[in-house]
């Protein structure tokens, strides 16, 4: 895995002991494509109790979009090309300006696309500036 992808999993707190697990899923993604994965990204939020809830595992190449839902329990793994275009996102922001990413910053990210089905992305503190960044180099040039 990528050292930059190592980089963020420590800065958004993951637990070390998920490192291994991410591992592997990024190895079975890299196994059904030649595209190079470029970026990662976990779908979260704070629970009632404060604590980071880790929902998602995403990562990202120029043509797929590879998910695996609960990946810290589960073991499924989608794959969603990105000709199946979102034609709209709806971006839910608490204390949040776009830029700059604070502790009460929050993103909820609901993506429609054009063939039907919906996505969800969420974000808090520094990873609302990961989503955002995502969201500006993937998803809307392929709003179509």
């Amino acid at each position: 895995m990528k050292p930059e992808f190592l980089d963020y999993l420590k800065t958004i707190g993951m637990p070390e002991k998920a490192f291994d697990r991410i591992e592997k899923i990024f190895g079975q993604f890299q196994e059904l494509t030649d595209d190079h994965i470029e970026d990662i990204f976990v779908s979260e939020y704070i629970d009632e109790d404060g604590a980071r809830e880790f929902e998602n595992l995403l990562f990202f190449s120029k043509k797929y979009l590879f998910g695996a839902p609960q990946f810290l329990v589960g073991d499924r793994i989608e794959v969603t090309t990105w000709e199946a275009r979102p034609y709209k996102l709806q971006i839910l922001k608490t204390n949040y300006d776009m830029k700059n990413a604070t502790t009460d910053s929050r993103v909820n990210v609901r993506i429609f696309r054009r063939h039907g089905g919906t996505g969800r992305i969420k974000a808090s503190r520094e990873n609302c500036d990961y989503l955002v960044n995502l969201i500006k180099k993937y998803y809307v040039p392929n709003i179509g």
